[in-house]
């Protein structure tokens, strides 16, 4: 099953029970970019209190905002 098939499946209603499946395929690509945002604006991350944790733990955020608007 392709990601976009589970997401259908999600956003059908009833299938809440996908969204760690979707999640776990999704989550490496997800932290990889967080790790090269926080990498090219460290100062500016680190200035405002922002810890490269605090970006990853808001990709699971995005990640269902995502699956809503998908």
């Amino acid at each position: 099953m392709t990601n976009e098939q589970l997401c259908e499946y999600i956003k059908q209603g009833g299938s809440d029970e996908l969204i760690p499946l979707l999640w776990e395929r999704v989550r490496k690509l997800l932290y990889m970019r967080s790790d090269k945002y926080y990498s090219r604006f460290k100062d500016a991350c680190d200035s405002s209190g922002i810890a490269s944790q605090d970006i990853k733990q808001a990709c699971y955020s995005a990640f269902l905002k995502a699956v809503e608007g998908y």
